[in-house]
């Protein structure tokens, strides 16, 4: 307590646990799978949030982690695109279309020194937003093989490729099989997209029609 002011003393400062984190000793790394897992994890379950955490939050997109080590303990700072919620999710994951998407700084820290284990220890808005069109952007949570990057390739998306009522053509990954609800209604339309798409005249061969 600090020296009496006017006879009364001067109540010490206290610390907002919502307040912004300063980056003094903090290290950006790389994103990988291993710390989406962690930050979803974390952010899911109400026991993982400090007890004077009111709020929780759910995750679209990582778009930075910062790192350091206090006394052995590790902590991340995820930069995230995400939500303010009252309860967790069930998953970690927002639905983008259900709540109003911010840029948060959340600080995730291990519960003991080498646990697996880690909590919620602070969230807080970035002080830089994006637009709503960067924000509703494809997120970057999906884990893509044993290592390396969690963002997104678009290229690696499924895509359908609609060619009449009723029929799909699968993407060029999987068997070249064209799946009908009925007869294939018209067959020039199908004619002049295998002309387009080289790899389903294999298919259309198969079935003795024209190309």
């Amino acid at each position: 307590m600090s020296k009496p002011n006017n006879g009364q003393p001067t109540p010490a400062p206290t610390r907002d646990p919502n307040a912004p984190v300063y980056s003094a000793g903090w290290s950006s790394i790389e994103i990988t799978n291993e710390l989406i897992r962690r930050a979803l994890t974390s952010v899911r379950y109400a026991a993982n949030y400090e007890k004077y955490m009111k709020t929780r939050v759910c995750l679209n997109r990582i778009n930075g982690i910062k790192a350091r080590t206090v006394n052995d303990v590790d902590s991340y700072l995820y930069n995230v695109d995400g939500c303010e919620l009252s309860d967790v999710t069930s998953n970690g994951r927002c639905d983008p279309y259900s709540c109003r998407l911010y840029t948060y700084e959340v600080k995730v820290s291990q519960k003991t020194v080498g646990s697996d284990a880690y909590v919620v220890q602070s969230i807080f808005k970035s002080l830089t937003q994006k637009s709503l069109a960067e924000l509703m952007r494809m997120g970057n949570l999906d884990i893509t093989g044993d290592s390396g990057s969690g963002e997104s390739d678009p290229q690696s998306q499924p895509a359908l490729f609609l060619l009449s009522e009723g029929m799909e053509l699968p993407p060029p990954d999987v068997p070249r099989r064209i799946h009908t609800s009925a007869s294939i209604p018209n067959l020039a339309l199908l004619a002049l997209v295998a002309t387009m798409y080289p790899p389903l005249k294999t298919t259309i061969a198969s079935l003795d029609l024209p190309v």
